[in-house]
């Protein structure tokens, strides 16, 4: 009650910890305890005392006069200015004006800017109590602070009648930082040392806020902010610190200006408290969320690199027990730490002496080859592309946020290797930036963080499979009935046309099928070849780049890499073993139909309780069609077990996505490649930090192998294929995932080989076809599509031992086995028709293969196009696909009539585009690109090739392939690998570079390059041989 206190607020009064003492004097303030109050108002420590003089200005007013008076004679302003206005406030008439004129004295004469504050309040004081001498303020007219010599000439002017002026004298300005001084910032850091809690490093930021940069690091270096504290704690907010008295007002003189930048206040960045323009005291902040309010108000000279954690488990009172400058990695550095090797076609061979310079080497060559479209990924990373390229990002940036706010939460959990590498690549490409401006728009700067790179490689939950699942429901509440409630479960869903088009094969062949007796691996991705824009401006994100990496006792890796990304999906080979993904399409999200709350708004029901559903609003900024901006805030609601992705009167719709915040996947990957034997291998892959993909895997050891990879929930409910699982209780939702074990491992089965075209792991042997009694329920459901088909028929064929030349040769077979099954069928089909014997000649005598010589498959492909397009799959073969004879149905045609009529209709169009019937294939079938026009082999998925292609029409008719096939690996393991590869599309997407177009021809015709992989190797095939920045570019 109102003039009572606890024991507790009295034991807190007592207590050693001066914050401790201070918050007891609020809390006796509250409760109206004049006795505690006045004790504390005789605290040792400045900050207790001034909150004791707030406390007794609320509970005892002018009973105090004599402990606010007592002040006056203080050294910390924020007291002296507390103690000023409570005698104002309560007792202005008994007030000495004398006293107040001496403390005025006292502090002008330190002539501190950063003591503003308390000089104003104290004129200000003198003006409320009265009865001063002019010729006491006259000397402030001349004041060295503008704010005091204009309050001096107004308080001047009210009192005697007559104009006063101010003529402020101000102080010598802090020269800004010269040359030398910046290039040593650029490649500082300060590191807070915070007692008991761990270092916290802060990348300086000259390039943001010169003069502010270089205060903070001068005040670090002498010792100045050593058993300084953070002061002020905004959960969600802000952290403050760095002041000498550890409060608001007491801060180093003089003042710094604003250097006002267009970084955003992300979470992380290290910025100037000010309490007005221009009146930075050496104080600090760092940004615990994002606070895009803050946005072109602050000034912001530094990022915390390493220790958010740290910054996050401050509290009010935390120490910085020690300050220091360190020589940061920053470009200068890492520089001299690595050599790029570009051997044939460019490709690039990075040794460097420590994982984060072979990052920075792999950012640097990666902007080299594809320049602003990787700073384009990174600042999509950050989810700031709408704020530039307008409102269709939007959906974008939303997401982007979540992922970039749990890689700043997540990112001091990755072990050192992974951090160093997503520094080190985030560096090199503010280096290529630094050096190559010309070449990016102007809203891109040289800031990338760590945290931005692994934001790339961060999971979030599927909002595809929301939208799908959403969309579904909507249909069917528009159609009047809740099919939630009656759909059957199943096998989880699958569009047959969503796995067509983007894929991969793999195969590995133990040493009793080669000539070596040596295991062969190929890997051999299917993605298209660029996107619907400049590949040199935006990423398509599906680009492979080819590179070799080294770091000395530590990883020899060559592979591919994902433009715009340290890691992205990989596949290749280190000296002990090699390994090639392919998409398995596992359904990893279950939505969970909660009841809603019959009486609690924004509650569903869990368990026979209320769960409450959290609100969160997020804000993105864009800009608009005219130049302008404009924000768009979002709420979305969420629980414990996942996002709500719908809500009606009744329900609630909960996602539950085991993918959902993982940010290991890059640490997974890099230990993977610095793996040197099997049982290392698959012990990373127990991380499952990679969601999904099949891993086809073969090493130097004699071993092969393939592993059915998926973040796979184990779901305590029937598998519900399209629809919801009802939930009434937590037991009710999946809570953890489908142990490793339990997932398909064939490790090297009979037969001596293993495979995989992107359909589930049934056949990947056909000698130990998997029993789906020991798998999991909601695996995808058996099938074998005729690529996978293919194959299969490639790889189990027996007879005659492999060389790694032959499995390129027999990669690159030009087989289409839709044509094997129906073409017979299909001739007698068009039987007695006099205007299908031409077409009927042209199809007996053709080979059935894409090769580019061959002529009929042009024909074959329109017929098919027709015939295949007209209705379900199933109803079009005679034999349907059946799993008793997986590797040889579908066969023949289930409807020859409408073959006949498909036939004729391939026929006409033909005609119409001025086509031969028996035009060769490579004739229309080319790879364009550059210079390079020529016929090529190969055909899509849907035709049963595998060799994969896809196709776009060109303005005069022909076809150029866009997809499929591009990047191919082959490696045979040994004492020493020894590999192919070929890459489509090239090591760059700058036209004017030699390696643009020069392995287009070679992949045309079937071809592939030897991979330099040993130092001799590498020293003979070397064009060019250079450090960051001092390339000439090819």
């Amino acid at each position: 009650a109102p003039g009572e206190v606890g024991d507790e607020i009295r034991a807190f009064a007592a207590h050693s910890n001066p914050f401790v003492r201070g918050w007891a004097a609020r809390a006796a303030a509250e409760a109206g305890s004049e006795a505690v109050l006045a004790q504390l108002a005789g605290d040792p420590v400045p900050n207790v005392r001034e909150a004791a003089l707030r406390g007794l200005g609320m509970v005892a007013g002018a009973r105090a006069r004599d402990a606010y008076l007592a002040q006056l004679d203080a050294d910390d302003p924020q007291l002296v200015m507390t103690a000023t206005r409570q005698l104002v406030e309560h007792a202005a008439a008994d007030t000495p004006v004398d006293a107040l004129l001496a403390a005025l004295a006292r502090f002008t004469a330190r002539q501190r800017e950063t003591e503003r504050d308390v000089r104003v309040a104290l004129l200000e004081a003198v003006g409320a109590v009265g009865s001063f001498e002019s010729d006491a303020l006259d000397p402030y007219l001349t004041d060295f602070d503008p704010a005091v010599a204009d309050r001096a000439a107004a308080l001047l002017t009210e009192a005697t009648g007559s104009e006063h002026a101010a003529a402020p004298q101000p102080l010598p300005r802090t020269p800004t930082p010269d040359a030398a001084r910046l290039a040593e910032l650029e490649r500082s850091a300060v590191v807070l040392h915070m007692a008991g809690l761990g270092p916290i490093v802060v990348a300086l930021r000259p390039d943001l806020a010169a003069a502010n940069a270089d205060r903070f690091a001068r005040l670090a270096a002498t010792g100045a902010l050593d058993g300084r504290t953070f002061h002020r704690v905004e959960p969600n907010f802000v952290i403050q610190g760095g002041s000498p008295n550890a409060n608001e007002y007491s801060g180093e003189g003089p003042y710094s200006r604003d250097e006002i930048s267009s970084q955003p206040h992300w979470r992380g960045t290290v910025g100037l408290s000010t309490r007005g323009r221009d009146t930075g005291d050496g104080q600090i902040f760092v940004n615990l969320a994002d606070n895009l309010r803050l946005d072109f108000n602050y000034t912001i000279y530094g990022v915390v690199v390493e220790g958010m954690e740290i910054v996050d488990a401050v509290q009010e009172g935390a120490v910085i027990e020690r300050a220091e400058v360190v020589r940061s990695d920053t470009a200068t550095a890492l520089v001299q730490r690595v050599e790029i090797h570009r051997t044939e076609y460019g490709v690039p061979h990075i040794v460097a002496e420590d994982l984060k310079a072979m990052g920075f080497g792999l950012g640097y060559v990666q902007s080299e080859a594809y320049s602003a479209s990787i700073a384009v990924a990174m600042m999509a990373s950050r989810g700031v592309l709408a704020r530039h390229l307008g409102a269709e990002e939007l959906n974008a940036d939303f997401a982007a946020r979540e992922t970039h706010a749990r890689a700043v939460e997540t990112f001091h959990r990755l072990d050192p290797g992974t951090r160093q590498v997503y520094l080190g690549f985030a560096e090199g490409v503010n280096h290529y930036i630094r050096l190559h401006p010309d070449e990016y728009p102007p809203w891109v700067e040289p800031d990338f963080t760590g945290v931005d790179a692994l934001a790339r490689d961060v999971q979030g939950w599927s909002r595809g499979d929301a939208a799908r699942f959403v969309a579904r429901l909507r249909a069917a509440e528009a159609r009047g009935r809740d099919d939630e409630e009656s759909r059957d479960g199943g096998t989880p869903h699958e569009d047959p046309d969503h796995f067509l088009l983007d894929g991969s094969n793999a195969w590995a062949f133990h040493g009793s099928r080669t000539e070596s007796g040596r295991p062969i691996l190929l890997r051999n991705p299917h993605l298209r070849w660029d996107g619907d824009h400049d590949l040199l401006k935006r990423p398509s994100g599906l680009t492979y780049f080819e590179a070799h990496v080294r770091v000395p006792g530590v990883i020899d890796f060559y592979g591919d890499f994902r433009i715009g990304t340290a890691f992205g999906i990989i596949g290749g080979f280190n000296p002990s073993l090699g390994w090639a993904t392919t998409n398995n399409y596992p359904v990893l999200s279950q939505v969970y139909r909660l009841a809603a709350h019959p009486t609690l708004a924004d509650h569903a029901e869990l368990d026979g309780r209320p769960l409450p559903l959290a609100r969160r609003d997020a804000t993105v900024d864009y800009r608009t069609a005219d130049g302008g901006f404009e924000v768009e805030t979002r709420t979305s609601w969420h629980t414990p077990h996942g996002p709500v992705i719908h809500r009606t009167d009744d329900h609630v719709y909960v996602l539950k996505d085991p993918r959902d915040g993982e940010f290991r996947r890059g640490e997974q990957f890099l230990r993977m490649m610095m793996a040197s034997s099997l049982d290392e291998w698959l012990e990373v892959m127990r991380m499952r930090a990679h969601p999904t993909s099949n891993f086809t895997y073969a090493d130097r050891d004699g071993n092969i192998a393939h592993y059915y990879n998926a973040r796979l929930p184990r779901l305590p409910h029937p598998v519900t294929g399209d629809s919801a699982a009802h939930a009434s209780s937590a037991a009710d939702i999946w809570s953890e995932l489908v142990p490793w074990e339990e997932l398909p491992l064939y490790l090297n089965p009979p037969g001596g080989y293993v495979q995989q075209a992107n359909d589930p792991p049934d056949y990947t042997n056909l000698n130990v076809p998997m029993d789906r009694d020991t798998v999991p329920p909601n695996l995808p459901e058996p099938r074998l599509r005729l690529r996978s088909q293919l194959s299969l028929d490639l790889a189990a064929a027996g007879g005659e031992r492999l060389s790694l030349e032959g499995v390129m040769r027999m990669k690159h077979s030009p087989r289409m086995l839709m044509a094997e099954r129906t073409v017979d069928d299909l001739v007698a089909a068009a039987g007695e028709d006099a205007g299908l014997a031409e077409a009927a000649a042209v199809l007996t005598a053709w080979d059935r293969t894409a090769a580019a010589a061959s002529r009929g498959g042009v024909l074959f492909e329109r017929w098919a196009g027709e015939y295949f397009g007209g209705g379900p799959d199933s109803l079009r073969w005679r034999e349907r696909w059946d799993p008793e004879r997986p590797a040889e149905t579908p066969f023949g045609l289930g409807d020859p009539a409408a073959a006949r009529d498909a036939l004729g209709a391939a026929v006409a169009s033909l005609a119409d585009d001025g086509l031969a019937l028996d035009v060769a294939w490579g004739d229309v079938h080319r790879v364009v690109r550059g210079d390079v026009d020529v016929p090529v082999s190969g055909c899509p998925p849907t035709l049963g090739c595998f060799r994969t292609l896809s196709f776009e029409t060109l303005a005069d008719g022909r076809r150029a392939a866009n997809r499929g096939d591009a990047w191919v690996l082959l490696v045979e393991f040994g004492d020493v690998p020894s590999a192919y590869t070929v890459l489509s599309y090239g090591q760059t997407a700058r036209t004017e570079s030699p390696h643009f177009a020069d392995q287009a021809a070679m992949f045309a015709r079937g071809e592939m390059k030897r991979v330099a992989w040993t130092p001799e190797d590498i020293g003979r095939a070397t064009i060019s041989r250079y450090r960051s920045g001092e390339e000439v570019r090819r």
